[in-house]
């Protein structure tokens, strides 16, 4: 099950409010398939930034494509799921949309029109979609090469011993280990997503359990202390 996903196009990166990919079949009354799997365009919705240039300018450029995915994460927030792959792409529709009342933020809906796609590593074609860029690859293997990325993390006592969320208990040092995969140089925000204890570092209580770390070998260990939850 996934609880996150980001977006990447063009060296850009946007944390998704949320995505709709739709894939149907015409059938007859009988329930029977009467034409191949047809691909609606790809929904997507993110808060707004000051960089969202980008996407203007596909969107007033219709001669211009483009390729990109969706990467879904697990509930620690930084171990791959699955992604969602597509290219020779268009944005069709782009709306952004603003509050005053609520706490939700300004975010820009796009729609997405591709040529094709690849997901959980089956690939849909359109027949008007001029070229293939996945024929070549490894379809088990879609990260792209020196991608930097979160590969996992465990929690150990100070002893180096393995221990679950469930076995901390309020006042407990402890190391939180990451590890990592081309990502040296890179600040990533890590969500412990615990909802019994909270925690410092750096003698720093730690804002909804998350914090930026910055990554400086492909293994970062990150001393914490465990203390009790504010309500």
């Amino acid at each position: 099950m996934s609880f996150k996903a980001k977006l990447y196009i063009e060296g850009q990166e946007r944390n998704l409010l949320n995505s709709v990919l739709v894939y149907s079949q015409i059938a007859d009354y009988n329930g029977r398939p009467t034409q191949l799997p047809v691909s609606e365009p790809l929904q997507l919705a993110f808060e707004s930034t000051k960089d969202d240039e980008l996407f203007y300018n596909y969107m007033f450029h219709p001669d211009r494509m483009f390729k990109g995915y969706i990467r879904f994460f697990k509930r620690d927030g930084f171990q791959k799921d699955f992604d969602i792959e597509f290219a020779n792409a268009h944005i069709i529709n782009l709306y952004e949309h603003f509050s005053s009342t609520g706490d939700d933020p300004m975010y820009m809906h796009i729609i997405i029109s591709y040529g094709i796609s690849r997901v959980r590593g089956t690939i849909h074609e359109k027949k008007w979609n001029p070229s293939n860029p996945f024929v070549n690859e490894d379809v088990e293997d879609t990260t792209p090469l020196g991608e930097p990325e979160i590969v996992g993390y465990h929690i150990e006592d100070l002893d180096g011993n393995i221990i679950e969320k469930e076995e901390i208990e309020v006042g407990e040092e402890i190391i939180l280990v990451v590890e990592s995969s081309n990502a040296a140089g890179e600040i990533f925000e890590l969500d412990l997503d615990d909802s019994k204890l909270d925690y410092e570092y750096n003698g720093v209580k730690l804002e909804e359990d998350k914090l930026e770390v910055q990554i400086d070998g492909d293994t970062v260990n990150i001393p914490l202390k465990a203390i009790l939850q504010e309500d």
